[in-house]
């Protein structure tokens, strides 16, 4: 889900799917929280407030119930050849010490 940036000391972004009425607010920790049956109206107000955290704390916490959204696992390094003499299984034509697949072209 998009989410736009606010101002606020607590939150840092705000979004919301208006097909599903899910709010997601991202928090200045980056801690992610999913909030389910949020009307547009309700999230429209929340990101035109003068003070987003407090409009946050009156009308969404405590009224919707509030969801951790797991972090995406972060993508797997490349692999690096250790291979003495530099040749890796994926690249076996080709010295790869110290270098990942995509230094070298295949």
């Amino acid at each position: 889900m998009e989410r736009k940036s606010v101002k606020s000391s607590n939150i840092r972004s705000v979004g919301h799917d208006p097909e599903t009425s899910t709010l997601e607010v991202e928090f200045t920790s980056g801690t992610v929280y999913r909030y389910d049956a949020v009307p547009a109206k309700v999230a429209a107000e929340m990101l035109e407030a003068d003070s987003v955290g407090s409009y946050f704390a009156r009308r969404i916490r405590g009224a919707y119930k509030g969801v951790k959204v797991e972090a995406a696992p972060a993508p797997a390094a490349p692999e690096v050849c250790t291979e003495p003499g530099g040749q890796c299984g994926t690249c076996p034509e080709r010295p790869m010490l110290g270098q990942t697949c995509a230094d070298v072209e295949h």
